[in-house]
């Protein structure tokens, strides 16, 4: 599974899309998110905003439901501040420090997302990540690093839902970014995923600036 899925998203980041669809604007609260992290969104066709879900596992900037499939996208923005590089330069050093440059707390947090909400069917140590070629993912997307990986997903945070496809993308010095793929179970991924490659817009909707 893991194969067929690299193996999609490898013709993606060489063959994307020239039109994008969807002028609409967008909620003021995520517009300006992407200010914040310097980056742009164009809504892909056959989709609809819908409300995002707010609770105590991870609550995300912008969620998208397929008309003609039941999958959900979920958006998360979190821009690198200033104040954080700050913080990191000034700390005090000790014997031993191993606190993370801001630009590489993506390694840390993504997994811990990931195991967050998958309804405690994974831990950090269990979820497995694959990195895009850098080559292929600044290119198409701005980001200097990003990754994708699949899992479980918990009802409690995704009514509905079993199992995820997940991507990050992570551009120095600017924010750090994760989109949700949720659908009902892991054969309803595979099946519809073949589908989905068709149109590029649907992962392409995100880019840094």
């Amino acid at each position: 599974m893991k194969t067929i899925l690299s193996c999609a998203l490898t013709f993606l980041l060489f063959n994307l899309a020239n039109a994008q669809s969807g002028t609409e604007a967008l909620p003021a609260d995520f517009q300006k998110r992407l200010d914040e992290a310097s980056m742009s969104f164009v809504k892909p066709a056959g989709v609809t905003a819908i409300p995002v879900i707010k609770g105590d596992k991870l609550n995300c900037d912008y969620a998208l439901k397929m008309n003609d499939k039941k999958v959900e996208i979920r958006y998360l923005i979190r821009p690198l501040s200033k104040p954080l590089f700050e913080m990191y330069d000034n700390r005090v050093k000790k014997d031993g420090d191993s606190v993370l440059n801001p630009n590489k707390i993506y390694k840390i947090i993504t997994p811990l997302l990931y195991s967050k909400i998958s309804g405690g069917k994974l831990t950090p140590k269990t979820v497995s990540i694959d990195y895009f070629q850098p080559e292929s993912i600044k290119s198409n997307t701005g980001a200097d690093v990003g990754s994708m990986s699949t899992g479980a997903v918990g009802s409690d945070w995704a009514p509905g839902y079993n199992f995820g496809f997940h991507v990050m993308l992570h551009k120095d010095n600017v924010a750090d970014a994760y989109i949700f793929y949720l659908f009902q179970d892991e054969k309803q991924m595979v099946d519809t995923f073949k589908e989905m490659t068709g149109d590029k817009s649907l992962f392409y909707a995100l880019k840094f600036k």
